[in-house]
Formats: structure tokens, C-alpha cells, sequence
């Protein structure tokens, strides 16, 4: 049978994980990722194996969007005082023994707009988040260190380049963030009070908390979550949130 490459952009699992040019078996190449924003490449050796290499940065399957750069961070900084596309984030808190929590906002040089990432980890945590196509900031980007040490990285790259980007709504409380049909992306959510935790349900609808459920999050104290749709969702009516419990900070993916 012939090889037959294909191009395989990832998210949960480190490239560093997997030698390139090794063979492995093809159930494990369906799963991959990589939250450098780096490409994959994928060969079907046609013999319950496929042979990875590594296929440059950039945009994900399909994706024309150009390669990110990323912009280093250990406190509150501006990492774009223009409006940028937002790529991702990578974060490790460095103390190994506080939590840290960090918000990153669409705004030029404050702590404040539409929270375009929210983030909390434990004690010694890292967490990676890479989307290739992007979504839009309209201002620039300012990453608030709320709490604890961290060193990380904001990526980034040129409006224009290519790709489907998504935009944020901001979630400040119950209520509609699309009042039409649209297509939904994804979400990002810190649990802010500290001591209770949070539910949240985005439901397919222009007005109301009902119809189909699009997104249940539960979220401890102090937790964060986000999820990423590359393809979206269709929302055929719209797109509400119902805060069922809890306070809780971010945004939601659309478009």
C-alpha cells in the first residue's frame, strides 16, 4: 500500500514525546499533539504503523495561517500593544509549592477588556493551550499575573495571514453572547472566588437558557478550563450562557 502523508496539528501531548522518523503504531498517531504549535507529519506505512516527522509551525490541518512567535513572561507585561492574532499561551508555575493564576486580556497596556485566556495551576503545574488559526484581539495583549510565579510564553502572530480566526466575548454573566446562528469555537473559564466552586451550561440559544446544551464546565475552587472546537460547532440559534453557579471570569470562542 502506498504512504499516504497527511499533516497532523496537536495539542495535548509534547512532539519531544516521539522520535521522528521512528515508526509507531497508527491508533497512537491519531491521538497526537504538540503544544509548541509545532506540525506533525503523519506517514501511513500501510502496515498498522505510521513513520512521524516533524513538519514546521504554523497553522493546524488545513491551516493557512502563518507561524506564530511567542513572547516571554515571569509578570505582568505587555506581549502586543497592537492588535495581534492571540495563538496560545504556555505557563509553568516555578515555585513548586503556591498556586499561580494568570489572565491574559485583550488590551493594549492593562488588566482589563475581554479576558482572552484564563488560567490556574497548582504547585509546579504547566499547562499549554495552541490554536492555529487564532483568535482575534482587538486592542493588543496584556498577561496579569494575579498570583504565584510563573514563566512562560504568549504566541502570537500578524492579523491578515491566513486562516479562520475566531473572536472572544467576554463572560461577565448570564446572558447571550451570539443572538444569531454563528458557529461555536470553544471557551476559556477561571473559577474566581477561591473557596466555592462553579457550573456553567452554554446552551444553542439567541435568548435563553434552553435547547441544546453546547458546553457543561464544573469547575473546583480556583480552577480554570478551557476548550478549543478547531472546526467549530454550529450554534443554529445562537449562543447563551447560564451561570448555574458560582463566579467565574473568561470568554467564550466564536465565529
Amino acid at each position: 500500500m502506498a504512504a499516504n502523508p497527511v499533516i497532523i496539528a496537536t495539542r495535548d501531548r509534547e512532539a519531544s514525546t516521539f522520535t521522528p522518523g521512528q515508526a509507531y503504531p497508527s491508533v497512537q498517531v491519531v491521538a497526537l499533539s504538540d503544544g509548541l504549535g509545532n506540525l506533525l507529519k503523519a506517514t501511513d506505512n500501510g502496515d498498522g504503523t505510521a513513520t512521524l516527522d516533524t513538519g514546521g509551525s504554523g497553522g493546524g490541518s488545513g491551516s493557512s495561517a502563518p507561524a506564530a512567535s511567542t513572547t516571554s513572561f515571569s509578570a505582568d507585561a505587555v506581549i502586543s500593544a497592537t492588535p495581534p492574532v492571540y495563538r496560545g499561551v504556555t505557563v509553568r508555575e516555578t515555585t513548586g509549592t503556591t498556586t499561580a493564576r494568570v489572565l491574559i486580556y485583550d488590551h493594549a497596556s492593562a488588566a482589563s477588556g475581554t479576558v482572552r485566556e484564563a488560567i490556574n495551576r497548582n504547585a509546579g503545574e504547566s499547562v499549554r493551550e495552541y490554536y492555529p488559526d487564532g483568535i482575534t484581539a482587538s486592542n493588543g495583549i496584556y498577561v496579569d499575573v494575579v498570583s504565584g510565579s510563573v514563566a512562560g510564553g504568549v504566541r502570537t502572530s500578524t492579523p491578515g495571514g491566513g486562516g479562520t480566526v475566531a473572536t472572544a466575548t467576554a463572560v461577565t454573566g448570564s446572558g447571550v453572547v451570539l443572538a444569531s446562528a454563528g458557529t461555536y469555537r470553544g471557551f476559556t473559564l477561571r473559577e474566581t472566588s477561591g473557596t466555592a466552586g462553579a457550573v456553567v451550561r452554554i446552551y444553542d440559544n439567541a435568548s435563553a437558557a434552553s435547547g441544546t446544551l453546547l458546553d457543561e464546565i464544573a469547575l473546583n475552587p480556583s480552577e480554570s478550563a478551557r476548550e478549543w472546537y478547531e472546526s467549530g460547532i454550529a450554534a443554529v440559534n445562537g449562543v447563551y450562557v447560564k451561570i448555574v453557579s458560582g463566579a467565574v471570569a473568561g470568554s467564550v470562542r466564536l465565529g
